[in-house]
């Protein structure tokens, strides 16, 4: 029978993929094998207990070896890629932040012309604006950290000149769907990407809050969250998506939800959007929260109130789902969370009858991907399965990020609540999966410790 027991404490032991159980003693699980370059076999282990247990991650047909240092220094060489992606710099500058090495911070630009999925891209410099970019050129750094579809490509062209001594550090789905050249994917789950040797699973992207910068922005205070009545409950708005609606008419509703949440505490309102969302729904909110809250529209040159603060002095914090990075981020909290979810989009004519979008379907159905999924099932063929998994593992399709994992994740970890439930009143541990993957890193790199954090910038 299949497992559909609980979702195991720390995804960065890798819950990808999952345990299906097999039988009372023994259980079942899908390992990476290569007869595609994206396939599996399917493994049996002994399991007295029969219990669920996350996997470790699994060193097999071509996992990481030992990383080594071939510059000689003590610590590596570090360059951290960023490009102009709020989302993939918080992901780079918060890993090498928990690293705690020195780096060397790279910016790049890019020309507008610059389209093309980085899975269609070799290792190449080509799309690069180098005039607007920092320079690329020797000595070579021996670790590489990054995010982005358009960066993966500058990572890999990098190794390449350096005769491949640099490791790449690979974050996110876009980049990280091809794994060739890549020593390290750090995706989450909800990105549904194929399992790989290289690939560690994590439960959120990573982000850049962490208790001791939390704890600096309490000591700090306020003068805004000063006079706001207990309990503070600060509501985080994001906007839509290809997938959620955020409109008016959400708009409205999301304000009388707000308003009787108040009424109901006896609390106070602080709503903070985001650059998604829309002048007309902060409008909204502000006309609807007028007396009962602040609005504070999305201004990242003049921050009347910081986000960081925002999440160090709430008693309750409320977050859009469609959210992920958001979402991320209040979990490496100790603040009640409560997910406020957007409403799904419709599906037009367009959807139905769009021949790409039914093929891609298709293949996810019948792929090894949904087996990924508790509820899922082993019976589909398996020629058939490694046949439609090699299409997504060498990025002819990409899966869709399935945000109702995230959810489930948080709810059966205890970090969340869905809105309109009672508010929990037990206390939580922060929840950050950023400093583990960083421990793991050290750990490849022969347990190099952490220290003191230096940047120079080129």
């Amino acid at each position: 029978m299949i497992c559909t027991s609980d979702v195991p404490r720390w995804p960065i032991e890798n819950r990808i993929p999952y345990f299906q159980e097999a039988g009372q003693d023994e259980q079942a699980r899908l390992v990476f094998r290569n007869p595609f370059s994206a396939g599996w076999r399917k493994e049996v282990v002994s399991n007295p207990n029969g219990n669920v247990t996350p996997l470790k991650r699994q060193m097999v047909d071509g996992g990481n070896s030992p990383w080594t240092i071939a510059s000689g220094q003590a610590r590596p060489v570090t360059w951290v890629l960023v490009d102009d992606r709020p989302g993939n710099s918080t992901q780079s500058m918060g890993l090498i932040e928990a690293l705690g090495w020195p780096y060397e911070l790279k910016t790049l630009r890019f020309h507008t012309s610059c389209t093309s999925k980085n899975w269609y891209l070799p290792p190449m410099i080509h799309h690069v604006d180098q005039e607007k970019s920092s320079l690329l050129c020797a000595p070579w750094p021996d670790l590489i950290i990054t995010a982005g579809q358009r960066t993966a490509p500058v990572a890999k062209w990098i190794k390449r000149q350096h005769q491949g001594k640099t490791r790449i550090v690979q974050l996110g789905r876009k980049g990280g769907l091809v794994m060739d050249e890549l020593d390290l994917v750090v995706t989450p789950r909800y990105c549904q990407l194929p399992p790989h040797p290289n690939r560690l699973v994590t439960t959120f992207s990573l982000n850049r809050i962490t208790t001791e910068k939390l704890e600096k922005a309490a000591s700090e205070g306020s003068p805004v969250m000063d006079v706001v009545k207990r309990p503070r409950l600060v509501c985080l708005i994001g906007g839509a998506t290809p997938r959620y609606q955020f409109d008016e008419s959400v708009a409205r509703q999301m304000g009388a939800d707000f308003v009787r949440m108040a009424k109901e505490t006896g609390g106070e309102l602080v709503v903070l959007t985001s650059r998604r969302t829309g002048q007309g729904v902060t409008n909204i909110l502000e006309s609807q929260l007028a007396g009962i809250g602040q609005v504070f529209p999305w201004n990242p040159q003049q921050a009347l109130l910081p986000y960081v603060t925002a999440l160090a002095l709430a008693d309750v914090i409320v977050v859009t789902g469609e959210s992920e990075a958001m979402l991320a981020e209040v979990a490496a909290t100790d603040k009640v969370m409560v997910i406020y979810p957007l409403p799904r989009k419709s599906r037009t004519l367009l959807h139905v009858i769009n021949p790409a979008g039914y093929i891609k379907s298709w293949l996810l159905r019948h792929s090894h991907l949904q087996d990924l999924d508790a509820g899922s099932s082993l019976s589909r063929g398996q020629v058939l399965q490694d046949i439609c998994t090699w299409f997504f593992a060498r990025g002819y399709c990409q899966p869709p990020r399935r945000l109702e994992l995230l959810h489930q994740d948080l709810l059966a970890l205890g970090i969340a609540q869905w809105f309109g439930e009672p508010l929990n009143a037990h206390g939580r541990k922060p929840f950050n999966e950023t400093a583990r993957v960083a421990a793991y890193i050290r750990a490849l790199f022969g347990g190099l410790p952490q220290e003191e954090l230096k940047e120079s910038d080129s």
